[in-house]
């Protein structure tokens, strides 16, 4: 069970890890909230 006892080192690595995918998901959010406001416009308009 030790093994999986993660130490502060290897948390720095998953965190420098998973930023990409943290940035990417970002990336998705800002993506869907221009396309749900050009829908909007269309809709609206």
């Amino acid at each position: 069970m030790a093994e999986s006892i993660a130490v502060p080192g290897d948390a720095e690595v998953w965190r420098s890890a998973g930023e990409p995918a943290r940035t990417q998901v970002r990336e998705s959010f800002s993506l869907d909230g221009v396309a749900r406001t050009w829908t909007e416009l269309l809709v609206s308009g």
